[in-house]
């Protein structure tokens, strides 16, 4: 089952703005045309990211060309994976594709979380993290964008739009926290990045990571799911995730600021998610005209591939809320 806080406020909303949808104007989100991108096919297009102290990070860039005035999606990743791992195959189901191709998606890999990255010399620090966000933002021209991250990656887009609010125009968060590293989450960081420097991906960290994704509960019914993600860890360049969990760690507390947020959000988390009493918390010191949460039974952290069928009605609606006339699938059925 599904519980949607505030549904009724948010369908009357959605009611309004299909009466008007004749008078929508989506011109807020401007893209300056860059020569090197216009008329370039999205789906293969990298480019890179760098920082003035040597941090880079390459972003891939799909859906409709920058050149288009599109509206934008910025995603952001978990801890562990990258923007292909994390978001690839639940952006490329058809119902879903059908909704993000009418965008341009812009995928940010954290530093060194890329295919075949080489061991950097320089780890970044969390506010390298949220550089990298402005720097894409900066260097692809782009004035305003829709925020979708998952776990890590909702996190540091929500300290992102405290830092640059007028260039967020909507956060979707999978199992965001606005809190700092708590002192079990530290324990568990710390032997990580220990372990990760001096042995490299040893089973416990393995293991921990998959904890984060899927409850060992579920490990046994997910036999596939848990392997495909095993290989994916053990991808990454054990002292480049280190780096990352080390910044991700060292995060602030900005709960003092979510009263203050004003920004069209959605936040999605399963009650089985390492962070569902942090989104909880999160949902309780929000502002409800501003703030939309989506719980789910039985789900995981990763719950954008656990159940995405439960996800795309939610989304239509979100999309709707921004002021984005989209039409829901016929074919597409899910009772609240």
């Amino acid at each position: 089952s599904l519980r949607w806080k505030n549904e009724k406020n948010l369908e009357s909303q959605i009611l309004k703005m299909q009466d008007n949808s004749n008078n929508n104007n989506n011109d807020e989100c401007i893209v300056i045309e860059e020569d090197l991108l216009e008329d370039v096919s999205m789906a293969q297009l990298e480019r890179k990211v760098e920082l003035e102290n040597g941090i880079y990070s390459i972003v891939r860039i799909e859906g409709k060309p920058l050149s288009s005035k599109s509206p934008i999606i910025i995603t952001f990743h978990e801890i562990g994976l990258n923007a292909s791992s994390c978001f690839g195959s639940f952006f490329h189901l058809r119902d879903f594709w059908t909704l993000f191709s009418t965008f341009t998606i812009v995928h940010i890999n954290a530093p060194g979380q890329e295919e075949g990255a080489e061991e950097r010399e320089v780890q970044p620090t969390f506010t390298d993290l949220l550089n990298i966000i402005e720097s894409t933002r900066k260097a692809l021209k782009i004035s305003q964008f829709i925020a979708f991250g998952i776990g890590a990656g909702a996190t540091i887009f929500l300290h992102y739009y405290f830092k640059r609010p007028k260039c967020v125009e909507g956060i979707i968060g999978i199992s965001p926290t606005s809190k700092s590293c708590g002192p079990l989450e530290w324990i568990y960081q710390k032997f990580g990045i220990f372990s990760l420097n001096n042995f490299g991906f040893s089973w416990k960290v393995k293991n921990e990571l998959l904890e984060r994704y899927i409850p060992t509960e579920f490990h046994k019914d997910q036999w596939e799911l848990i392997q495909m993600y095993k290989s994916e860890i053990e991808s990454r360049n054990a002292k480049n995730l280190s780096g990352f969990i080390s910044a991700y760690m060292n995060r602030n507390d900005i709960s003092n600021k979510i009263p203050e947020q004003e920004c069209k959000s959605f936040y999605i988390v399963g009650k089985k998610s390492y962070y569902y009493e942090d989104v909880l918390d999160l949902w309780d010191i929000s502002d409800p005209k501003w703030v939309e949460i989506l719980e789910i039974d039985d789900g995981w952290q990763l719950v954008h591939e656990q159940a995405p069928n439960k996800l795309l009605k939610p989304f239509y609606y979100f999309f709707q809320e921004l002021g984005y006339y989209l039409t829901i699938p016929e074919d597409y059925n899910v009772t609240f």
